[in-house]
């Protein structure tokens, strides 16, 4: 009898210790009982260990040994130990004694080997087999035809055509569902396939199979298995792509763990969730750590078989690693890995390979950077020709390889034509994001790719004197969650009109009740505790209600979606909506440069300045450092702060020849996303401070600029509430005896201050008791203009169980247990709040959702849901004095008649010149809050 030379290897090695051997209690039956696609290690353990003995077995048939030998190929295959599992799937095949039930099987699994071993045209004629043998065995509409489907998709991934991969994947999806249980792990391993496939093919409904599939898996699977660690992986991919970067990173590290545990630490399969690992952390500009990632990524999968082994993945490697290189700054060390990259993947796959595009495009655009135009221009196009073929003319890819190209155009004096190229690009992507924008209530906004993308083409508009074409660019640069909220109220406004309130408002807690199961979600998958099966059902349930008040809204007002979608507006809508005094400060920040645009109500006007995205972060990086390490300290006054980062920061955004045609005006509003959304402008330093210069001197901007920040461009449909006096509603000062918080002993009297300032008798504090969240809750808002909250504001993980933005309120001993006395963001926005201005005396109540979530996706977002106009917040923690202080001055300011803007500009002069207060010039002390307008 002849067996594989794996087999004989093992045979001889039982021989020299047949004391090891197994009984041969385990029959045939059981052994295809088990799952081949959990714990390869094992699996291969297990079938090396019955198979030797029971190849000899004289009562062994030709076709039980034809499968064993099938059987003992695919557990080589998932084990990934390629050549020998080849070996063993020939001996299946040899002499036709395998059953025609398996033959179908085994020729889907050559096809599979054979692919990993590089034979690609071999693979075709094994793919066909495969297919052909199913549907003559069981038929087209069978459970049989879904492995087959599944070879061929892989056959056609490792050819480069994505399209046609996740086509056929997603039949063999489709067959597995139809015909196969769920506890088969074929069924949620399919559909997962189908999701990914999709997914990279930039469809905007991957993530719902994923979603779908990951729910079967972890209703059927164990957890550690490696179709859940497929389930972690879509969620993360996904969570990415709506910009939910923190989340993501959570869930991947999870996967990671799962692989390890499944696999083993140095399996292949560790390589794919390290490598997004990396990505994540890029995204959420940890760079120094992404690139120590995205080096062990390179190291691991160069250690991962012999040279030539997985080419695809290694040249991705130095792709990634290239990228990062990139960001931090390192051109001449990107341009050297990505030559590497491009090197390795044209030794080993075909010329119009997406990879080899992907690694031309961002070789192109180093050489760009660097002034060698003659050679990135050739490249860049031959990049974006090829992935046009492999990913089609409107994926992300490709339009973000056209927008590159153009820059590089540009670059190279063509500045017409880098025009002519962006605009086509710039317009279907700005169709896509602003389409996915409004069907996703859980979307971050933008993807950085694309506010990349607008960023250049708003550049190459201004060079090309195409004015209107860049203040649409730079509005989509800059637009933010709270646009996407605006969008959202202005359609709500109009369907109130046409009677549908109650279906509107029914939709809008149905989309914050989504928004907060998909972050319990992640919080599962991600830690790897909880439910997420009874979380998935209770999203799936959700999101079908959501699907039932859409259709019902639509039915009757089909103009909702319409108007949900956010857009840009014209320069002219802009200039009009602008007062004499006011000048609108759009930053673009560049991989080479930064760009301004200022508008004001007569003119549009831009500049550049020296410093790119690198360097802007960077700034913002060393201020935040300053300001961080004054509030470390027991007297402030004493800190230094890093005025040349604020300078430098200045004179980037705000160069000279841009400044000399909007210093008259003594309003500037800036944009709630982009480059300095993470700071106060407020705080920026017109010149370099002189040596030993007191704080109270320096030239801060505050001291000849009220500043503002705009949530959306375009003019508010939203109805103001028509009011006689300008009412009052305080809450705050809660009991903390169980929150264990510290007290805020001035707080009731800030709120007392502020009811003073505005005089109307119908104001109300709630303070001590009366500030419970039940009572909150409960709370009518509708009569008052003024709501202000003087409280501990919560920032997402600062506390356990707070996933999310929150204010912290009192909980009473009769809520039995109901309300736990924190107010979350969720929560706020299914509340009705429609002030004309809410102020949020809280710490760092302008943080985002999470640690990598956009500035103001957090509270402010939750109050604009919940219909209030504008926002006092801060950046960071406010000293209980100081709150007090600038949020009283400011709301008596405002009722005296100022504008909300300049009340706050002078309540923080006041404060800079004061020298009773300790610390009160230091800008951690003075320049926290920011006031947000709509």
């Amino acid at each position: 009898m002849r067996t594989g030379k794996f087999v004989q290897l093992l045979l001889a090695a039982l021989m020299v210790l047949p004391c090891t051997q197994p009984a041969l209690a385990s029959t045939l039956d059981e052994m295809r009982a088990r799952d081949r696609r959990n714990k390869p290690e094992a699996e291969l353990a297990a079938w090396t260990a019955f198979a030797p003995a029971a190849l000899e077995d004289a009562a062994t048939n030709a076709a039980q040994r034809a499968e064993i030998h099938m059987r003992l190929a695919i557990a080589l295959y998932h084990a990934k130990n390629y050549a020998n599992g080849w070996a063993e799937a020939q001996l299946a095949e040899k002499d036709a004694a395998l059953p025609a039930a398996y033959q179908s099987e085994l020729a889907a699994y050559q096809t599979l080997l054979l692919i990993d071993l590089n034979r690609l045209d071999d693979a075709k004629v094994y793919g066909a087999k495969a297919l052909a043998l199913a549907r003559a065995h069981a038929g087209e509409d069978s459970a049989e035809v879904a492995l087959p489907y599944d070879s061929l998709a892989m056959l056609e991934y490792a050819k480069g055509d994505y399209i046609e991969a996740a086509r056929l994947m997603c039949i063999s999806s489709d067959r597995a569902q139809k015909h196969l249980p769920p506890t088969d792990s074929r069924v949620a391993s399919s559909m997962l396939a189908c999701g990914i496939f999709r997914y990279n093919l930039d469809d905007d409904d991957a993530w719902e199979i994923m979603r779908q599939a990951a729910t079967i898996a972890y209703a059927n699977l164990p957890r550690e298995s490696s179709v859940v660690a497929m389930a972690l992986n879509g969620s993360g991919g996904a969570l990415m792509q709506l910009g939910r970067y923190a989340e993501a990173e959570e869930i991947i590290r999870r996967e990671i763990d799962v692989e390890r545990a499944v696999y083993g630490d140095n399996s292949i399969n560790v390589y794919y969730p390290l490598s997004l690992l990396a990505r994540l952390l890029e995204l959420q500009g940890k760079l120094e750590a992404s690139e120590t990632v995205f080096r062990q990524g390179v190291e691991f999968i160069h250690r991962a078989g012999g040279e030539g082994s997985n080419p695809e993945l290694r040249g991705n490697s130095w792709v990634n690693l290239g990228l990062v290189l990139e960001k931090r700054g390192d051109f001449a060390g990107a341009l050297a890995v990505q030559q590497t990259a491009l090197g390795e993947l044209r030794a080993h796959l075909k010329p119009d390979h997406e990879s080899i595009a992907q690694a031309e495009r961002h070789l192109a655009r180093l050489m760009s950077l660097l002034g060698r135009n003659a050679e990135a221009l050739p490249l860049g196009e031959s990049a974006v020709a090829k992935l046009g073929v492999a990913l089609g003319a409107l994926h992300r890819t490709t339009l973000g390889a056209r927008l590159d190209y153009a820059r590089m155009l540009d670059r190279a004096g063509r500045t017409e034509l880098a025009f002519t190229q962006a605009e086509a690009a710039a317009r279907i992507l700005e169709e896509r994001q602003l389409d996915l924008a409004s069907k996703r209530s859980d979307m971050v906004f933008l993807s950085q790719v694309a506010t990349r993308g607008f960023s250049d083409f708003a550049y190459i508009a201004l060079r090309a004197g195409k004015l209107e074409d860049a203040v649409r660019a730079a509005q989509l640069a800059s637009m933010s969650e709270l646009t996407l909220v605006n969008a959202e109220l202005n359609a709500r406004a109009e369907g109130a009109e046409k009677g549908l309130s109650a279906l509107i408002d029914q939709l809008r807690k149905a989309r914050s009740a989504q928004r907060n199961l998909q972050t319990e979600l992640a919080q599962a998958e991600g830690s790897g505790t909880g439910d997420p099966l009874a979380i998935g059902t209770r999203l799936k349930a959700q999101l079908a209600e959501i699907a039932t008040l859409n259709q019902k809204i639509t039915a009757q007002f089909p103009k909702h979606a319409t108007l949900g979608r956010p857009n840009p507006v014209s320069l002219s809508a802009i200039q009009n909506r602008l007062t004499a005094n006011q000048a609108l400060i759009i930053p673009l920040s560049l991989n080479d440069r930064t760009a301004t645009i200022a508008i004001t109500a007569t003119g549009v006007f831009w500049g550049e300045g020296e410093g790119s995205n690198r360097d802007i972060a960077s700034f913002v990086n060393r201020i935040r450092a300053s300001i961080d390490y004054a509030r470390s300290m027991p007297d402030p006054a004493n800190a230094p702060f890093d005025g040349a980062a604020a300078f430098a920061l200045y004179e980037a955004v705000l160069p000279p020849d841009l400044r000399a045609n909007i210093h008259s005006k003594t309003e500037w509003l800036f944009p709630a996303s982009g480059p300095i959304s993470s700071i106060p402008p407020s705080l920026l330093l017109s010149r370099l401070p002189k040596k030993n210069e007191r704080f109270a001197d320096q030239a801060w901007l505050i001291r000849s600029h009220a500043v503002s920040i705009i949530s959306d461009f375009s003019p508010s449909r939203v109805a103001v509430a028509t009011r006689s006096t300008s009412e009052f509603a305080g809450i705050g000062a809660p009991l903390l005896v169980a929150q264990d918080l510290p007290e805020l002993p001035t707080a009731r009297a800030e709120l007392l201050a502020m009811s003073s300032a505005l005089g109307s008798a119908g104001n109300k504090v709630l303070t001590g008791a009366e500030a419970s969240e039940t009572a909150v809750k409960a709370f009518d808002f509708a009569p008052y203009s003024v709501v202000a909250f003087a409280t501990h504001g919560l920032t997402s993980g600062e506390r356990n169980g707070v996933s999310e933005p929150a204010l912290v309120l009192s909980v009473m001993p009769d809520d039995n247990g109901v309300e736990d006395g924190v107010l979350t963001a969720t929560e706020i926005a299914q509340m009705t709040i429609p002030a004309d201005w809410v102020i949020l005396s809280a710490c760092n109540s302008g943080a985002g959702l999470n640690a990598s979530a956009p500035t103001y996706s957090g509270l402010a977002r939750a109050f604009r849901l919940a219909g209030a106009r504008s926002f006092l917040l801060s950046h960071w923690p406010v000293r209980d004095d100081v709150a007090a202080r600038l949020t009283v001055q400011s709301v008596k300011g405002s009722a005296a008649g100022l504008t909300k803007p300049e009340a706050l500009r002078l309540a923080m002069m006041d404060l800079i010149r004061d020298r009773n207060t300790s610390g009160s010039a230091h800008p951690a002390i003075w320049a926290p809050f920011i006031l947000i307008e709509d």
